[in-house]
This record gives C-alpha cells, sequence and structure tokens, in this order.
C-alpha cells in the first residue's frame, strides 16, 4: 500500500520549486549581511580582507572600535535596506515578486525587529569573546543563544505574513515553536551549522589581497545563501501551517 505523503514536505518542495528565482533574492540578502561587517571593520581598523573575513566582530562592535559618522551612516544604511529588502524577500517566497514591505507599518516593524536582532547578536558576541573560547563557562552562553534564537525564528514571518507588530511578532514567533519545537530545532541548528561549517571551510583558503580573497568570498555567500534560502522555505511553510492550524492566531492586518 502507498505510503500518504507528507502534506507540509510537499508544500515545502513545491514551493522550492515554485520559486526557485528566489534564491537570488536571498543570496542577495546574505551577502549584504556579509559586506557590512566586513566594510565596517575595514573603516574601524584598515585590516585585510583576509583577516576581516576571520573576524567575528559586529557593525556595532566596529563603531565602539571607533565612533564615527561613516560606521554610523553605513549601520543605519544597512538595518534600513535589510529591514525592506527581507519584507519584499518573504513576499516573494508567499506570493508574487516584491521588492519591498506592504506599507510603512510592516517596514517600521521589520526595522526594530532588525535592530534589535543586531543589538542581541552583539552582546552575545561581546559575551562570548569576555568569557574566551577555552572558558568552559562558554558552553553556559551556548542555550542563551539557542533561545534567542528560537524565540526570534519566526518574527520576521509573522511581520511580513500576518501583519503582526514588533511586539506580537516575537509572541507569534514563539507559539509557532512551541507547535513544532523538533522542525524549528532541526532547521536552525542544522541547517545553521551546515551553513556556518561549508561558509568557514571555504574561506579558510581565503589568504592574500582582495583580488585573490574576493572569488572564494562571492562563492561562500552564494553557497551559503542558498543554504539560508531553503531554510527560509522552511520556516515559511511551517509558519503557514502552523496559522492554519489554529496553533498561531490568523493574520491580523494587511500582512502581505
Amino acid at each position: 500500500m502507498e505510503q500518504p505523503r507528507n502534506p507540509l514536505l510537499s508544500r515545502i518542495i513545491a514551493v522550492l520549486r515554485a520559486k526557485q528565482f528566489v534564491v537570488f533574492f536571498g543570496i542577495g540578502l546574505y551577502t549584504l549581511d556579509v559586506v557590512v561587517p566586513l566594510v565596517t571593520g575595514w573603516l574601524a581598523a584598515h585590516q585585510p580582507l583576509a583577516d576581516l573575513v576571520d573576524a567575528t566582530d559586529t557593525p556595532l562592535s566596529h563603531f565602539g572600535q571607533r565612533p564615527g559618522v561613516p560606521i554610523a551612516v553605513l549601520i543605519v544604511a544597512y538595518l534600513a535596506t535589510s529591514a525592506w529588502l527581507r519584507c519584499g524577500y518573504i513576499r516573494s517566497i508567499v506570493g508574487r515578486f516584491h521588492a519591498g514591505p506592504t506599507d510603512g507599518r510592516q517596514f517600521g516593524s521589520m526595522l526594530l525587529l532588525q535592530t534589535a536582532l543586531l543589538c542581541v547578536g552583539a552582546a552575545l558576541n561581546v559575551a562570548a569573546e569576555r568569557i574566551g573560547p577555552d572558558s568552559s563557562a562558554i558552553f553556559a552562553l551556548l542555550p542563551v543563544i539557542v533561545l534567542v534564537g528560537l524565540v526570534a525564528l519566526y518574527a520576521d514571518y509573522a511581520i511580513v505574513i500576518s501583519g503582526a507588530g514588533f511586539v506580537a511578532a516575537w509572541r507569534d514567533s514563539w507559539l509557532t515553536v512551541r507547535a513544532n519545537l523538533m522542525p524549528s530545532l532541526l532547521v536552525m541548528l542544522f541547517l545553521g551549522t551546515l551553513t556556518g561549517a561549508v561558509t568557514s571551510g571555504i574561506l579558510e583558503s581565503a589568504q592574500g589581497s582582495w583580488d585573490a580573497v574576493m572569488p572564494t568570498l562571492i562563492l561562500a555567500v552564494v553557497i551559503a545563501g542558498s543554504l539560508t534560502f531553503i531554510g527560509d522555505v522552511i520556516l515559511v511553510m511551517v509558519y503557514v501551517t502552523s496559522i492554519e492550524r489554529g496553533a498561531v492566531r490568523p493574520p491580523r492586518g494587511p500582512g502581505l
């Protein structure tokens, strides 16, 4: 007897096939996330590209090292551009192609979310540096990083798909995680670890001048951006299915 197909898996595969072109949108967003810290790092310390690629500092860390207008303007521009494109990216996954948000409210909520995530990421990075990679206390920080990642996992989808505000998006995200704990953990940890491992493995060979490092950097961004797109499609479908099952409240505003 033929086994019944998993409807969620079938849905994910169908969206991946139908939205293949959106992978370039995902690669573009990932490129933005990679390039901005490189530029702010260079503005802060004028290090060679190979050294900047190996660094884990965030744009806010770079601003703390060397406060100034150029880095501040770049961070603001990055947050605004990232929030705008993130809205369009998610809308393009679940509907026809869009380059930006539905309205100013959606953009404002996404901008607040992106800013909050950047600040939290910078704080966790500082905590990890102060603890030190060789300290056993670093293991106490790992659950915090995982918990923050889980709580925020579906927040941007809630803003775009459900029309949730900044606060409601966090609540909807946590409700979705609670209803789909194992898939959420698997996607976040497995794809996140795989993306990091592939990127680190490729970038380990990045040595020398900008011309020598750039092809390796481009390859790493394309592969990592593609993996990130797959993860986004999976999580978006999990979120939409959770709404349909009643695990998350239905859209409350002019989302898409």
